[in-house]
């Protein structure tokens, strides 16, 4: 939590308030998350959940940061699903080919979830959605968009 605090305390700064504080469940919900991304990630949640927290707030109010204004799922059920491979390999591959492969299938399988959406695709994969499509192309994964109710 010290690095919590260190953003906790940077957003104060930045946005003027007198105070900047974590509730318990908002900090319960920080521990909870497995922290697949970096520490640009937790200065990010952390900065956004300031900035949602600042409607309707004075400078001189003391601020507390609960859990919905943390945006990172909040159970196990909301992260990616493991996806299995449809064949064990006969032989042996390289760890290169193996690690494209699941990164592929599991591209594949959260764009189908999302029905297309590469943002929420994205955020369930917890990178950055330039970074997704980056390596989907990198990959060769492409999905196509269907028009409904197009002529």
């Amino acid at each position: 939590m010290l690095l919590a605090d260190y953003f906790l305390e940077k957003s104060r700064r930045k946005l003027g308030f007198r105070q900047l504080k974590l509730s318990v469940d908002a900090s319960g919900k920080l521990k909870r998350y497995a922290w697949p991304g970096n520490v640009r990630e937790l200065e990010h949640i952390i900065s956004r959940a300031a900035l949602k927290a600042r409607k309707g707030s004075s400078p001189s109010d003391i601020v507390s940061l609960t859990a919905s204004h943390i945006e990172i799922p909040d159970d196990i059920a909301a992260q990616p699903e493991f996806v299995k491979p449809t064949q064990p390999p006969l032989e042996i591959v390289n760890l290169r080919s193996a690690t494209e492969d699941y990164q592929r299938e599991l591209i594949k399988h959260m764009l189908t979830k999302c029905d297309g959406n590469w943002s929420q695709a994205a955020k369930l994969l917890s990178i950055d959605r330039g970074n997704l499509v980056r390596l989907a192309k990198r990959l060769g994964v492409y999905i196509k968009k269907e028009v409904v109710g197009g002529k």
